[in-house]
């Protein structure tokens, strides 16, 4: 969305309408036509779950940044585009590269799909937009202009908690600084258990898991911290049941029966590398592969009903299902996004044995088989 002013809107309504927070380097206002320079306000630092929130941008090349905050839980940092359509975003966090936003079809202003709604931008095909997967812990986003038709302007971004990856059940689960919630069913109701256990201690970043790691046919709480998994064998406060050294800090743990024996154990995925483990004990990986691409939210399931789980990823709104854990090409691609902006989540949720997908929006869930 660039700067109303350069589409001949008054500044009051740009205020009024999208009260955008100024962040990062200088940018041309050239309302008056006179290609005066104005400074960006001080660096934003954006709240969890706080909605969404504006920040403006320069030329193509420039950076908007940092944003800086810190987030108790693994999160889904979301940026899109708005109003006029054409921007273009690179995204960083702490220097490190997640990805582009996606490719845009059009670099227009007078077009009727036009929207300052960053919701309705967010699920436009017009508007580059994107969402990626951040692990707990402090965070410090720069966003890289790729592409601005019309010059400097404003887009949005936001930071969403996401729900706990609970792989292979029909139940949901909600994880908040060491207080799980778990459901009784697919269906409106209160809880069937809440619990504590792997709170966060001190600024380490933790990322919650639910698996069976025993193999008894009851998904249970795991946290993975810097490397360290704990686990535990019951859905209760307590202490635990194995701790086991897997992985490296900023690693995005996942958890799956990768062999078919009916355990789920441990792994983790570094940049796009997977690294899994077939016990729930310390050692080197005994499966290795690539799949997916920065910034994909990782996902993991039993597509196909043979017992084994397999690589997923969620982007922009596709999912690209892998059936073998092993680099190549997804055996199953399909859209499933019933309402923009929202978490992914796998699940069998019908008890066939094979997982399907879900998004949850707020304490909504909307679910697939």
């Amino acid at each position: 969305m660039n700067h109303l002013t350069r589409r001949g809107i008054a500044l009051a309504m740009t205020v009024a309408t999208l009260l955008l927070v100024l962040v990062g380097n200088a940018a041309a206002d050239s309302g008056n036509g006179g290609g005066q320079r104005r400074p960006f306000a001080p660096v934003m630092a954006l709240t969890v779950g706080g909605g969404w929130t504006g920040f403006e941008f320069g030329d193509v090349g420039t950076t908007a940044g940092p944003i800086a905050f810190t987030s108790a839980s693994p999160i889904v940092l979301k940026v899109t585009d708005a109003y006029c359509a054409g921007d273009r975003f690179r995204i960083y966090d702490n220097g490190q590269l997640l990805g582009d936003t996606s490719s845009n079809p059009l670099a227009w202003c007078d077009f009727p799909g036009r929207t300052v709604d960053p919701v309705t931008a967010f699920t436009s095909w017009y508007y580059s937009h994107g969402e990626f997967a951040l692990p707990a812990g402090p965070h410090s986003i720069t966003i890289q202009m790729l592409a601005a038709p019309f010059g400097p302007g404003g887009a949005f971004l936001r930071a969403d908690a996401v729900s706990v990856q609970n792989t292979m059940t029909a139940k949901p689960a909600r994880w908040q600084n060491g207080s799980w919630t778990l459901g009784a069913s697919l269906s409106y109701g209160t809880p069937s258990t809440t619990f504590a256990y792997g709170a966060r201690l001190g600024s380490s970043p933790v990322t919650p898991l639910l698996c069976d790691w025993d193999g008894n046919g009851s998904k249970t709480p795991g946290v993975f911290v810097n490397g360290t998994w704990t686990i535990r064998n019951s859905n209760s406060a307590g202490a635990n049941d194995a701790v086991i050294s897997f992985g490296q800090a900023r690693d995005v743990p996942v958890c799956g029966d990768w062999d078919g024996n009916g355990t789920e154990t441990v792994g983790v995925v570094r940049g796009t590398q997977w690294l899994l483990r077939n016990s729930n004990t310390p050692g080197a990986p005994d499966i290795t592969f690539t799949y997916g691409q920065l910034g994909d939210t990782f996902v993991v399931g039993d597509w196909n009903n043979d017992t084994r789980d397999t690589p997923g990823v969620y982007r922009y709104g596709m999912w690209y299902l892998r059936n073998s854990n092993s680099a190549g090409a997804a055996d199953i691609v399909f859209a499933f996004n019933p309402v923009g902006a929202g978490t992914p989540v796998v699940g069998d949720w019908d008890g066939n044995g094979s997982d399907g997908v879900g998004i949850v929006r707020g304490d909504t869930w909307f679910l697939r088989n």
